[in-house]
């Protein structure tokens, strides 16, 4: 008979052998799950960026388990999360977007954490943020302006001298933005003794006779680098005008170009020009307004050219400087326009004069016919002529406002820099400290360059670029997420259907690739800001051009008939006014053709 005190110390010594159990059991899952294994980083190389610009770093990691990954980051900056943050992708991997300011200039160590909500591993990624104002990075010296009129009648090859220099470096790579024009040669000098190229050479153009006629203008984008810091971009716009004589021989011409379009069917009328010269008294850069206005929309930026010795009485216009005019206000269809002339008695004693010639040139785009496109000139005939004198008490310009000498800048120390962003120079103002500086700028640490050579310490706009209105800096553009896709390398992969809140920036590109498995019709839309110059061309894997659209608007169609072969977008906005962000869409199908894609 078993006694009731031995059958109740039997229960209780298996009631506890259960809950040791249980513990042993919560404590060797929790082991399991502590100690699993944690998430897996994707190497990520060190990164440069520039202030004014937009840093985007792709982050990616693994999980072993397959559980879902949350990113962090951790950088010795004060207050970066107001311009900095990481941001998702349906991929599961992420982008981490910084718009360094004047302060943030420097190398930096991001530590970059991945978490499976129990375990987390990280990467360390160094960082080097450089300012483009007043040295650090390469400044183009030559080509002067903003392009260039080349006229088919006069010359069959078009040359372009091309120089950079840079304050920190002997050694300057120029090259051309990819995809290159076709029948293009670019001539590069090196230093024998260093082994390196040196920032001079030559780009030499010689269009077909079917290049002639159907592309209008060409934006060339150089690129000087000095291997340390940023690559610098200078936008140089190629108008061409004329044509080539029909009796060159075309056996050269590019296969992928076509003919223009056969309609004779002419409508639309030609841009109208409004301006009234004025002299001027002043050693500060010389404005000129216009207002200028049409019933279809102009295909480009109005352009100035302008010659400070008189011109022939029928002006060349490849003999003159070429500036691209800025929009003042209004609308695509009419607005007011302005361009800045360098002052030629800036740096000359008072009373010093002299005469500047310009012309004003609009074009439009009213049909795919060359023949009703028209072009109008302000005067028709001629030039207009204003006469500049430098006065008796000059009116310093103040900080962010345009200058090509440091003369034109308040006091001795104060001076006028070329911010590389834009290639254009503004009026900065000296600083001991940051505290001498205006709100949103900051007291450079080091001595700034001028382009009279001289250097002190000044005040630099936070956003590392200057607003001509109001002399203000401000944050210029944040990429979108599918950044790093600024070259056909990195492209990211387009699907059919519609992608919206895209971003392009300035003196930057988008490229996207689309996959044909069999000959298609391929329709393609792009829609930008109201204001933006959004531009964007089709080429095929060597990079050569099938289609393009580069006039002033930013609504863009593409339709091509194309055999089964991968081929790859390129996004770019004008960038030669003031740095901002341009918002776009991309709509596109492709169908199933019989059509003709042999020459594609």
């Amino acid at each position: 008979m078993i006694k009731l005190g031995n059958t109740i110390n039997a229960l209780i010594s298996c009631r506890m052998a259960l809950f040791v159990g249980i513990i042993m059991l919560t404590q060797m899952t929790c082991f399991f799950k502590n100690y699993g294994e944690s998430p897996v980083f994707e190497s990520i190389d060190d990164y440069k960026g520039v202030v004014g610009g937009s840093l985007a770093i792709p982050i990616s990691a693994t999980d072993p388990e397959g559980e879902s990954i949350s990113y962090r980051y951790v950088i010795q900056i004060d207050n970066l999360d107001t311009r900095a943050a990481i941001t998702y992708r349906n991929d599961g991997t992420a982008l981490f977007q910084w718009n360094p300011i004047a302060s943030d200039v420097g190398q930096w160590y991001i530590d970059f954490f991945a978490s499976d909500g129990e375990n987390e591993t990280s990467v360390r990624v160094l960082v080097a943020i450089y300012s483009t104002i007043g040295g650090g990075t390469p400044v183009f010296r030559k080509p002067i302006g903003d392009g260039i009129s080349f006229d088919l009648n006069q010359n069959d090859c078009l040359t372009i001298p091309v120089n950079a220099e840079d304050s920190n470096s002997i050694c300057i790579a120029l090259n051309e933005v990819s995809p290159a024009l076709a029948n293009t040669t670019f001539n590069k000098e090196e230093d024998q003794v260093r082994q390196c190229p040196i920032g001079q050479g030559e780009w030499i153009w010689c269009p077909s006779a079917i290049q002639s006629k159907q592309i209008e203008s060409h934006l060339l984008r150089l690129t000087a680098s000095d291997s340390m810091s940023p690559p610098t971009t200078k936008d140089y716009l190629i108008v061409l005008r004329g044509e080539r004589s029909p009796n060159d021989d075309p056996s050269n011409d590019d296969p992928l170009l076509e003919e223009p379009s056969s309609d004779n069917t002419c409508q639309g009328t030609a841009p109208v020009i409004t301006h009234l010269p004025v002299d001027q008294v002043t050693n500060n850069p010389l404005t000129i307004k216009a207002t200028i206005s049409d019933d279809k929309g102009l295909s480009r930026n109005p352009l100035l050219y302008y010659s400070l010795t008189p011109p022939a009485a029928t002006p060349v216009l490849s003999t003159m400087t070429q500036l691209s005019m800025s929009p003042l206000s209004g609308t695509r269809l009419s607005a007011e326009w302005k361009a800045i002339i360098p002052n030629p008695v800036a740096n000359s004693p008072a009373g010093t004069t002299s005469t500047v010639y310009y012309i004003i040139v609009a074009d439009d785009r009213d049909s795919t016919n060359a023949q009703c496109n028209h072009t109008s000139y302000s005067p028709q005939f001629g030039y207009h002529s204003i006469f500049v004198i430098h006065p008796q008490i000059t009116r310093a310009q103040g900080i962010c406002e345009p200058c090509t000498t440091d003369r034109q800048c308040g006091g001795d120390k104060d001076l006028c820099v070329n911010i590389a962003l834009n290639q254009r120079s503004y009026c900065l103002k000296h600083c001991f400290s940051s505290g001498d500086c205006p709100q949103r700028y900051t007291c450079s640490t080091g001595t700034i360059s001028s382009v009279n050579r001289k250097s002190e310490r000044q005040c630099l706009p936070d956003y590392g670029t200057c607003q001509e209105n109001n002399g203000t800096g401000t944050v210029s553009c944040q990429d979108d997420q599918f950044e790093e896709n600024d070259n056909q390398q990195q492209a990211t992969m387009l699907t059919p259907g519609t992608q919206s809140a895209l971003i392009v920036c300035p003196s930057d590109e988008d490229w996207y690739k689309i996959t044909i498995t069999n000959p298609s019709f391929l329709s393609m839309t792009i829609n930008g800001d109201q204001l933006a110059d959004l531009d964007a061309e089709l080429v095929n894997q060597n990079g050569e051009i099938l289609q393009s659209d580069t006039d002033i608007f930013s609504d863009i169609e593409i339709q091509s008939c194309l055999k089964a072969d991968s081929y790859f977008l390129r996004v770019f906005a004008n960038s030669f006014g003031e740095r901002t962000a341009t918002r776009y869409s991309i709509q596109y199908n492709i169908e199933d053709s019989t059509c003709d894609a042999s020459n594609e």
